[in-house]
């Protein structure tokens, strides 16, 4: 391969790494629904029922910014009873 092949690659995996929907969640993040008829809505604890699960991605809220291009971002929320 040669090494202008090599730089492009790398060129390429660094831009992938600088692209915000694949950072990690950050402190102050809020979850929103991953997947059906409300997608990109931030959950409440009403959203989710007692023993279900919901799958989540991260939002920063002042970006409007749905962390969802890594897999690793995916998040799944257990609905609990609370503590009486």
């Amino acid at each position: 391969m040669p090494c202008g092949s090599v730089r492009e690659v790398v060129g390429l995996a660094s831009a992938q790494s600088s692209d915000p929907r694949v950072a990690r969640p950050r402190s102050g993040d809020q979850l929103v629904f991953a997947s059906g008829d409300n997608v990109g809505t931030v959950i409440t604890l009403a959203d989710v029922p007692l023993e279900a699960l919901v799958t989540a991605h991260p939002m920063d809220l002042k970006m409007r910014l749905v962390r969802d291009g890594s897999r690793l971002n995916q998040i799944l929320v257990l609905g609990c009873a609370p503590l009486s």
